[in-house]
């Protein structure tokens, strides 16, 4: 049997489904198709159809469909050269075919963009539950974040699915990621490649990266991460994310560092981490969930390898410049290992800095090894608190030749020094090298 049509007509009346739920008319159909059937095999091949159905927009070119009776059950095709995924999923959710959970992921995903070549394979099988096949090409794909998971916009790839999970291959230019429970603002890559699994089982769905890389102008990237929902509500939810990077800006921490890290933390970070190159770093975020008490936690771990960079440790103190360290961020502590630096053209060796957030009292510690002409230690102690710790005693004093020193602070964060609340060095020996003279005194300690 061959039937030809070209279709239009402003009202479709369909007919209900199995189930007994009735369908919308649908509205303004054009179209063009042809249908066969021959040996049990019913084959429809539609030219083109634009319609209006449940307040959405199709536009169809290329479409076949293919349905096989055979003894037990049956199998189907479905091809079409371009979906428009929106239209798909607002269909399905305002048809009531989406109930449920999938009703309610589809909903808080809110798909829109186009799949290129798509075909889906169906198996039916009598008491046994449908076995499917769905593949095709996104097209400027867009998801919003669910469950932790992060939003994607403007993706393209290769997706393949079934009933158990399946995959979608990355490979696409000017990308957006969101993290809404990590970033206020989003993440936006030049470029992104790598392949994301799903899976579902009897346990849960498990969401699940590949080495994902990235490209952020001259930056590079790699990441994965993993989004576990676990069926049974005694046992917690979980999402994770690892980042490595190579050759960004210092100021790469305000775009990793959650916003869920101290307030101040994140501040004090802006403040002293103002110029510099990044190496090499890593960041760590993991997020525990779903717990019958609505409680969660969450841990946070950055690592940064700076050269040149610009640490302003204390408003009070002077920057110190040309540093190569380490900059480690564990929750509400901050520690900076650096092996070389400058404060007033003095050098520094040895430095370590540590901010701690998580007492009542934020302090700042810093220690170093100070090695100048005297004249450039003279300045450090008249261009820092020093000066008004020695009463401005030696302002008018010169001299020149090696000097060396331990720098021992202990300082509070976001209050005035004060004899009680900060400690500026310790029992030291200075050493003038040029008249090898060595003066051993009680440096300027403001702790009772």
């Amino acid at each position: 049997m061959l039937f030809r049509s070209d279709l239009r007509t402003p009202s479709l009346e369909l007919a209900p489904l199995s189930s007994g739920r009735s369908l919308e008319p649908v509205r303004d159909v054009d179209t063009r198709f042809v249908f066969r059937y021959a040996g049990g095999v019913s084959t429809l091949d539609v030219d083109h159809l634009k319609a209006g159905w449940y307040a959405q927009d199709v536009d169809i070119h290329h479409l076949s469909l293919r349905r096989a009776e055979q003894p037990g059950g049956g199998n189907d095709a479905l091809a079409a050269e371009y979906l428009d995924v929106g239209a798909i999923a607002g269909i399905a959710m305002g048809s009531g075919l989406a109930q449920g959970p999938w009703g309610d992921a589809l909903r808080d995903l809110a798909p829109y963009g186009g799949l290129a070549n798509a075909h889906l394979d169906l198996q039916r099988r009598e008491g046994q539950p449908p076995q499917f096949r769905f593949r095709g090409r996104l097209e400027d794909f867009s998801v919003s974040p669910w469950r932790s998971a992060p939003g994607v916009r403007n993706a393209r790839g290769y997706v393949e699915l079934g009933r158990e999970g399946g995959f979608v291959d990355l490979d696409t230019q000017a990308i957006t990621l969101e993290f809404p429970k990590l970033y206020t603002e989003d993440l936006d890559f030049d470029a992104l490649r790598g392949r994301v699994r799903w899976t579902l089982g009897d346990e849960g769905l498990g969401v699940v990266s590949e080495l994902l890389e990235m490209q952020q102008d001259q930056t590079r990237f790699s990441a994965r991460f993993g989004l576990h929902l676990n069926r049974d509500p005694a046992v917690e939810d979980e999402f994770t994310l690892a980042v490595g990077v190579r050759n960004a800006d210092a100021s790469l921490h305000e775009q990793l560092v959650p916003y869920g890290v101290s307030k101040e933390l994140r501040a004090w970070l802006g403040r002293a981490v103002r110029a510099g190159h990044v190496d090499a770093g890593g960041f760590a975020y993991r997020s525990a969930f779903g717990r019958p008490d609505g409680s969660h936690s969450s841990a946070v771990e950055l690592a940064l390898d700076v050269s040149d960079a610009t640490v302003d440790y204390h408003p009070d103190w002077p920057p110190a410049s040309g540093v190569r360290a380490r900059v480690e961020v564990d929750g509400s502590h901050t520690r900076v290992e650096a092996d070389a630096g400058d404060v007033l053209g003095a050098r520094l060796r040895d430095v370590l800095v540590e901010v701690d957030m998580g007492a009542d009292a934020h302090r700042l510690r810093v220690g170093a090894r100070v090695e100048a002409d005297l004249g450039q230690a003279l300045s450090l102690v008249n261009g820092s608190p020093l000066a008004a710790i020695t009463r401005g005693a030696l302002r008018d004093w010169r001299g020149s030749g090696p000097v060396s020193a331990d720098l021992d602070l202990d300082l509070p964060l976001g209050a005035a020094i004060r004899r009680e609340n900060a400690r500026i060095g310790d029992r030291k020996s200075t050493r003038l090298n040029s008249s090898h003279l060595v003066i051993s005194y009680a440096v300027f300690c403001l702790k009772k």
